[in-house]
């Protein structure tokens, strides 16, 4: 029986060994292991759920960054679509100027053609009528000079039919008289 006192022995001092450590070191430090187990959780819950609200935070900065980046490019986009509006209506106005212009560039070219052919044809007919004029002016002088040559002749045929009458008549008085005289004597 003494070997099975000797196998007791093997079994119970450590077992008694074990329940020594277990209640002297092990329970209090296990506690204390617990504890700070549990603090180290809950502050490992605790950064998490702090990382998880500044990712929640910063998701919605990010969302609300996107939102206004999107419409401030919607915002551009629009405003970009109302200038190119604006500068087509612009160019196209422009342009609608610049054809009229056109137009009315050749409108008046052909109507500045037109009037100095009209000119030239206008002098033209002015230099005629100016040599008429010189012509009539010259026929003016000739029979107005003709004219007084013709009342110079018709005054010197008056005085000569005067004349002649008055040479007649003294005839005539010469041979009544001489009649008169050869019947008187």
């Amino acid at each position: 029986m003494a070997t099975k006192k000797k196998n007791y022995a093997y079994f119970i001092a450590p077992a008694a060994a074990v329940i020594v450590f277990v209640t002297a070191f092990y329970l209090p430090h296990d506690k204390e292991h617990k504890v700070r187990e549990k603090e180290i959780k809950e502050k490992a819950e605790k950064a998490h759920i702090d990382k998880l609200a500044k990712e929640a935070a910063a998701r919605k900065t990010a969302i609300d960054q996107a939102v206004a980046a999107a419409d401030k490019r919607r915002k551009e986009s629009e405003d970009k679509k109302t200038r190119d509006e604006e500068e087509k209506k612009v160019r196209e106005a422009a342009w609608d100027k610049r054809e009229k212009s056109l137009r009315d560039r050749a409108k008046l070219e052909d109507q500045l053609k037109r009037l100095q052919k009209e000119i030239a044809d206008e002098k033209t007919v002015i230099a005629k009528i100016d040599e008429q004029k010189n012509k009539s002016i010259e026929e003016k002088a000739f029979l107005q000079t003709y004219i007084k040559q013709t009342e110079s002749n018709v005054k010197m045929l008056a005085d000569t039919i005067d004349k002649v009458g008055a040479a007649d008549a003294a005839k005539a008085a010469a041979e009544a008289a001489a009649a008169k005289a050869a019947k008187s004597s």
